[in-house]
C-alpha cells in the first residue's frame, strides 16, 4: 500500500502588507481545512510592520502547516517576516530580492551617541522583538550601504544575499 500523499493548497499574496491585505489572507488561509498544509507564495513590496506582525502571530502558531516560497519581491515588511517566522519552512527563489530602506534606526544604533534616544531604549530592552532584529541587522550593512541609507536610497539585496542574511538571523527555515 502506497503512503498516502500530503495535502497541500496554494495560496497566492502579492500585495502591500497592510490590514486589509493581512485580514483577507488570513480568511482565505481560515478556508482551508487544518489536515492540508499552505504554500504561500509571497510577494510583496512591504507595509506595515503591525499589520505583518498578525501574519507572523498566525504562522508561528501553526509552523507545520506553512511553507512559504518567496517568488520576487521581499522588501521591507515582507523581508522582517522571513525574519520572524519560526519552525516553519521558507524557499526563497533565484529570481527573489530585497530592497531595505528601513534602517535610520539601525544607523543610529552604529553611531549610537545619545543615552536618552529611543535606539538607546530598545538597545537596552533587548526583549522586544525590534530591537533584537535591528541590533542582529545593523551588523550586515557594510559601511557603503550604511552611506547610501544615510543619503535616503534603498539597499537591494539579491536572493543569495537574502539566504544568507536569513540564515544567520533566522537558521533552520531555508529549505
Amino acid at each position: 500500500m502506497k503512503p498516502m500523499k500530503e495535502q497541500m493548497k496554494a495560496i497566492t499574496f502579492d500585495s502591500e502588507i497592510n490590514k486589509e491585505s493581512i485580514k483577507q489572507l488570513l480568511l482565505d488561509i481560515d478556508k482551508i481545512p487544518e489536515t492540508e498544509n499552505i504554500i504561500l507564495y509571497m510577494s510583496s513590496n512591504g507595509g506595515s510592520v503591525s499589520d505583518k506582525l498578525n501574519l507572523v502571530d498566525y504562522i508561528n502558531r501553526f509552523p507545520d502547516r506553512f511553507t512559504i516560497v518567496c517568488n520576487w519581491d521581499m522588501s521591507s515588511a515582507a523581508f522582517d517576516l522571513l525574519l520572524e517566522v519560526k519552525n516553519c519552512k521558507v524557499k526563497v527563489s533565484n529570481i527573489a530580492f530585497s530592497r531595505l530602506h528601513y534602517f535610520n534606526n539601525t544607523i543610529d544604533i552604529r553611531n549610537l551617541n545619545n543615552n536618552f534616544s529611543i535606539d538607546h531604549y530598545l538597545l537596552n530592552d533587548l526583549q522586544t522583538r525590534n530591537a533584537l532584529f535591528i541590533e542582529n541587522f545593523s551588523r550586515y550593512l557594510s559601511d557603503e550601504e550604511v552611506e547610501e541609507i544615510k543619503k535616503g536610497n534603498d539597499i537591494i539585496i539579491n536572493s543569495n544575499r537574502m539566504k544568507i542574511i536569513i540564515n544567520l538571523l533566522n537558521p533552520g527555515v531555508l529549505i
